[in-house]
C-alpha cells in the first residue's frame, strides 16, 4: 500500500507539472534501473519534466555471512524528475523523486549445516531459510546527463544519465518454515543477530547507482 501511494504521488506531481507543456519525447531506456519507457515534457526554455517506468529481474548465488543464497533481485520503480539544461544545451542536472520497489528475494541453498547467529544448526532445525530485502519506499535522486529529448533540432535523440538513488539503508526480513526449531525462542534471537548482520554487510545498498541510456522520440 505505501508503494502504491508513493507512485501515484509521484505521478500525481509530475502530470500536473507537464499538463501545460508544448514539447512532448517519449524514450525507450536501458540501465541499472532496468528496462523502461520515459515521457518527457519541456516547461520552461531550459526546465524539462520526466516521468518513466523501469523493471527487470535476475538471479545469481551468492554467500552471505557464510551462508549459501539463491537471490532473486526485482528491479521496480516509478520516476519523477526534474532536469535543467545548464547553459541551454545537452549537459542536464537532474534532481527527482522515486517510487522504489526495489527487492532482493533470499533462499538458503541445501547445506549440511547452517551458522545463524553464531551457532550452528542441522538442516532439519532451520528448515526452509528465506529472506526479503527491501529499501526505503521513496527515494530521493540526484544525478547529470546528457540530452535534450524535447529540444528543437531533431525528432530523434540519444540520451545519458548517471547518477545516485539514496534509498536508504536495507530492511530485512528473515524467516523459516518447516524447522523443527522454527519457534523456539533461543533460535529466534540467533535469527534476529543474523539479520542484524546481514543488514550491516549489505549497508553499502543504500546508495544505488543509476546508468542509463535511452533513444527518445520527439512528437
Amino acid at each position: 500500500m505505501k508503494k502504491g501511494l508513493a507512485a501515484m504521488i509521484i505521478t500525481g506531481v509530475c502530470l500536473s507539472g507537464v499538463a501545460g507543456a508544448k514539447d512532448f519525447a517519449v524514450a525507450a531506456k536501458g540501465g541499472t534501473l532496468g528496462l523502461g519507457v520515459e515521457a518527457t515534457a519541456g516547461l520552461l526554455s531550459d526546465v524539462n519534466a520526466r516521468v518513466g517506468f523501469n523493471t527487470f529481474g535476475i538471479a545469481w548465488n551468492a554467500t552471505e555471512d557464510g551462508i549459501a543464497y539463491e537471490i532473486d533481485l526485482e528491479l521496480q520503480t516509478l520516476t519523477g524528475f526534474i532536469d535543467w539544461h545548464l547553459f541551454s544545451g545537452g549537459l542536464r542536472a537532474t534532481v527527482g523523486l522515486v517510487a522504489n520497489g526495489n527487492e532482493l528475494k533470499m533462499k538458503a541453498r541445501s547445506a549440511a549445516s547452517y551458522d545463524i547467529g553464531g551457532t550452528v544448526y542441522t538442516p532439519e532445525d532451520v528448515g526452509i531459510l528465506t529472506g526479503v530485502v527491501g529499501f526505503n519506499n521513496v527515494a530521493p535522486y540526484l544525478g547529470i546527463g546528457w540530452g535534450n529529448a524535447v529540444g528543437a533540432d531533431k525528432n530523434w535523440s540519444f540520451a545519458f544519465d548517471l547518477g545516485v538513488l539514496f534509498q536508504g539503508s536495507p530492511e530485512i526480513k528473515l524467516s523459516t518454515t518447516n524447522g523443527l526449531l522454527t519457534s523456539n525462542a533461543i533460535f529466534q534471537e540467533n535469527l534476529e543477530q543474523e539479520k542484524q548482520q546481514l543488514e550491516q554487510d549489505l549497508n553499502d545498498f543504500n546508495l544505488y547507482p543509476v546508468l542509463s541510456l535511452g533513444l527518445s522520440y520527439k512528437f
